[in-house]
């Protein structure tokens, strides 16, 4: 595969966030190799949100609870890798938002994240692997540098992924990740199982927490507790339970334009908090995703 080059697009960003070493101190040999990646900070996060709404893109999902975790004191960034690339922009209602990284380096004036109604930051690019993996192995680690630097800023790195098990790319993405949530219904209890025995199947040690919606309250068993006990008899897995929201809610998305997450949102970042946390995050989501591309870039 012929690898490209962006010019200076990838350059033009690149003091945003230089390190020390790259602004005249000297170079060490490591530095050399890898100038813009700093130490990881413990207690970070990666979480990724991903599910099957019909007729609701999952960035809503994801934009209100980014919306509740910044009311339950997180900072909050939000990045996208869906599917549809226009969802992100339509959703904040920003024409500074990208469907690729390719068209955000082409713009005259780039800002890197745009701070959204919500409270929280989102990257103004969609990211996409196969994309990055056609830019220089040199511009990739920079840009990946530059990211790094913006994750570690957050306490919360949310993923917005809409699950497609036929997609690569999607696979890839779920090794690195920390903790997920899948959104549910009791409408597709079966199809729900199936997506949680994949997640499972792909990543064993993942902390998965269960969001469910319905058109209405309704006294009758929730899919989450459904859900739970097949994953306990059969998988031998415990995933939280982390309630339930109106779908009329989440559609809604005058609530985190006028920064105002709803109640059960916010009950719902709670339990994420307190849950699914157990044990402090050690790893970098662009650091381990950049280290598969490094690998086949040096292959080829």
């Amino acid at each position: 595969m012929e690898r490209r080059s962006s010019g200076t697009g990838i350059e033009s960003i690149s003091h945003f966030f230089l390190s020390p070493i790259q602004s005249g101190e000297p170079k060490s040999s490591s530095s050399q190799k890898n100038p813009v990646f700093l130490p990881s900070q413990t207690g970070h996060r990666v979480l990724a949100l991903s599910g099957q709404t019909p007729g609701l893109p999952s960035i809503y999902w994801s934009a209100h609870l980014a919306t509740a975790l910044v009311a339950c004191g997180k900072k909050v960034l939000l990045l996208d890798v869906g599917t549809a690339p226009d969802q992100l922009a339509a959703v904040l209602d920003s024409v500074s938002v990208y469907p690729s990284l390719d068209a955000f380096l082409k713009q005259p004036v780039k800002t890197l994240t745009l701070e959204t109604p919500g409270g929280f930051r989102a990257l103004s690019f969609q990211i996409c692997i196969d994309e990055l993996e056609r830019f220089k192995l040199a511009e990739r680690e920079m840009l990946f540098g530059i990211l790094h630097c913006e994750e570690q800023a957050a306490d919360v790195l949310l993923i917005n992924i809409q699950f497609d098990a036929m997609a690569e790319s999607w696979i890839r993405y779920l090794h690195v990740l920390q903790e997920a949530v899948l959104v549910i219904s009791r409408e597709d209890t079966l199809g729900a199982y199936r997506i949680l025995k994949l997640l499972y199947s792909i990543h064993p040690g993942l902390r998965l927490g269960l969001m469910e919606y319905s058109h209405c309250l309704s006294p009758a068993e929730r899919a989450a507790e459904t859900l739970g006990r097949a994953a306990q008899t059969f998988l031998k897995k415990t995933p939280l339970n982390l309630g339930h929201i109106p779908l009329e809610v989440v559609s809604d998305k005058a609530l985190f334009l006028k920064n105002q997450p709803n109640a059960a949102m916010i009950e719902i970042a709670q339990k994420i908090i307190q849950g699914l946390n157990r044990r402090a995050g050690q790893k970098s989501f662009f650091e381990q995703l950049q280290r598969p591309t490094r690998q086949r870039s040096e292959r080829q």
